[in-house]
């Protein structure tokens, strides 16, 4: 840097000349690039040079190169020491900010209001409390100098033209002096909160302040300012609920680009406002005020193209289960859910209320509302009349299988999802033969014997009466999958399950309720399986499945009987107890291979036949 500052000395003078150019344009473009060299050449040539020149431009008789002054100014703060900047900089940045506030309104008004969020952070070593109060009140002036002022509209009321506000758009001069103003007081609202901290900001008045920015006339202030009001709910700590009224009315707000902006970082903002309350306070329990807020937003998203943000809102729902109580989730957000997973035409719109439905399930704190919601989505996706709510099933398995226990796919999703390899829409088919060795992987021996058999003779039955070649060729390779799968036994330890089950039971409150959970059927509208009834329930299991079959297809009628048939002479061929220490459980003589070979020189024998 000495070095550097030694060779300065040569091209001075150019920067000098530079500086006093007799264009305006050239004085204050060089006067743009000081923070750069005074960044080089350190603080020394900063003290000896760079300044004199600085203050000598901030007298300039064009107001540009005085806002350009004035910013570099406060950018060159950083590479000085707090001596220099309390003894020769803050005796000139003060005073110029007074006389600026009291001036009719300019663009520099606009300079100061872009820069007064770096000053304070810059300024920070020498501002004692005296000077944060002055900062304060100045701030507060600043912001009032938009044209809502108290919920007044200036100019007999009459509202101008509304233009999208954008630091490219006020560098340019293309938008109104004051709501560029009050655009870039909301911008730097956080960054003068952080500064003066949350007792200043709770004496000064700075909240009413905020509270009128909430309600300005132009959109693209309360945009910014929804961008930034989780970071003031940080600043304010257990302090944060006097934000709720200010939250609420940005929720409530008529532009879409508002409620978008609040979306990201919904979440924090949330937990903020039901932090620990102070003494002599009452706690704020769900936030019930901004619940009607909170679907008022979504159902204006979603009444828009904005599909992104829309599911961008509807993932930010997944984190309600910390802020909202149970009941109000069930009985507000869940069924809202439920309907979009029909009603809603934007897959990936779809897939986030899966998961937050999955997320909802597996945070539940009440049994009771967990059987409910879960056979409300499975019996709407697995018996919807539209085929993609059916392959919404089949994710809707593997979201369930990555959160729950075996004991919960098998009660309530093992047979809905069995059913579909024998849907009438090939897709479906094509999608439900893929979950075939996960649902193998969820059974346990010799508990669970009826629901392999169960298992076995569906894919038996699809493989002998599939003639679709796409979903046959699915089907084969999935049941190659499910000979080679094992089978664990009941006595064999399964952590990974049993850390599931541990999480999936963690939020349950045990209350006197176990009389009304105990009358309850899983999913009897189904037809789902007993898991601890005899083996000699099967017959009853499979005619039930065949009735659900034959309902939704027609071409597996014919083979059904003979498949079942088939697999009941087999299984009383190879009676006898099953080996203890068997730790794979294969298909029965012959295997799911050799039958899926049979059925691919039928089906190929059929559609040479039919094509002739």
């Amino acid at each position: 840097s000495c070095g550097f500052f030694a060779g300065f000395g040569d091209i001075f003078p150019a920067i000098r000349m530079l500086c006093l150019d007799i264009d305006y344009d050239v004085r204050s473009a060089m006067c743009g690039s000081l923070a750069n060299i005074s960044q080089s050449i350190g603080e020394l040539g900063t003290v000896k040079l760079l300044i004199p020149e600085i203050n000598e431009l901030l007298q300039d008789e064009e107001q540009e190169v005085r806002n350009a002054a004035i910013t570099v100014l406060v950018d060159i703060c950083p590479h000085l020491s707090k001596d220099i900047i309390s003894q020769m900089l803050s005796p000139t940045i003060w005073p110029y900010l007074d006389v600026v506030i009291c001036e009719k309104p300019s663009f520099t008004l606009v300079t100061v209001a872009k820069i007064i969020g770096r000053l304070g952070v810059n300024l920070a070593d020498v501002m004692d409390e005296q000077r944060k109060e002055w900062y304060v009140r100045y701030f507060i002036k600043l912001c009032k100098q938009s044209h809502i002022l108290n919920g007044t509209v200036e100019n007999g009321g009459a509202e101008p033209a509304i233009v999208e506000i954008t630091l490219d758009s006020i560098n340019s001069k293309q938008t109104d002096v004051r709501d560029s103003t009050a655009y870039l007081c909301a911008y730097n609202f956080p960054a003068v909160c952080y500064n003066v901290g949350s007792r200043l900001v709770l004496e000064s008045g700075l909240l009413d302040t905020l509270t009128s920015l909430s309600s300005h006339h132009h959109y693209s202030v309360k945009r910014v300012l929804a961008a930034g009001v989780h970071e003031i709910a940080k600043i304010l700590g257990n302090d944060s609920r006097l934000l709720l009224p200010t939250y609420q009315t940005l929720l409530e707000d008529s532009n879409t680009d508002v409620l978008i902006a609040l979306i990201p970082n919904l979440s924090t903002a949330l937990k903020s406002f039901v932090s620990p309350p102070l003494k002599g306070q009452c706690p704020t329990i769900g936030l019930p005020d901004l619940i009607p807020a909170l679907l008022a937003q979504e159902e204006h998203i979603g009444k828009t193209r904005e599909w992104r943000a829309y599911t961008s809102l509807i993932e930010a729902w997944s984190g309600l289960t910390n802020i909202l109580t149970p009941e109000q989730i069930h009985q507000k957000f869940a069924p809202r859910l439920v309907k979009l997973v029909s009603s809603n035409v934007v897959l990936p719109v779809k897939r986030a209320v899966l998961k937050t439905l999955v997320k909802f399930l597996h945070t539940c704190k009440y049994a009771h509302q967990r059987h409910d919601l879960t056979i409300q989505i499975v019996k709407g996706l697995s018996r919807g009349k539209k085929f993609n709510q059916r392959v919404l099933f089949v994710e809707l398995c593997y979201l369930i299988l990555d959160k729950f226990s075996k004991k919960f796919f098998k009660e309530y999703c093992f047979t809905p999802a069995l059913l579909l390899i024998n849907d009438p829409t090939p897709i479906v088919r094509i999608q439900s033969s893929t979950l075939l060795p996960h649902l193998k992987s969820q059974l346990k021996m010799p508990s669970d014997r009826p629901l392999l058999q169960q298992l076995e003779a569906s894919s038996r039955r699809s493989l002998m009466s599939e003639r679709n070649k796409d979903v046959l060729s699915h089907i084969q390779r999935a049941v190659i999958e499910l000979d080679q799968g094992d089978v664990k036994l009941d006595s064999e330890p399964d952590p990974d399950d049993r850390k599931r089950e541990e999480e999936q039971n963690m939020f349950i409150v045990r209350e006197e309720r176990h009389d009304h959970v105990k009358g309850r059927t899983s999913l009897p509208e189904i037809g789902s399986l007993d898991i601890n009834r005899k083996p000699s329930s099967r017959k009853s299991s499979i005619s039930s499945l065949s009735d659900h079959t034959e309902h939704h297809s027609g071409r597996a009628r014919r083979k059904m009987s003979h498949a079942v048939m088939s697999l009941s002479s087999r299984r009383a061929s190879t009676t006898g107890s099953q080996s203890a220490t068997t730790r794979r459980a294969s298909m029965p003589t012959p295997h799911l291979v050799d039958v899926a070979n049979k059925a691919r020189k039928t089906s190929s024998v059929k559609l040479k036949s039919g094509h002739k």
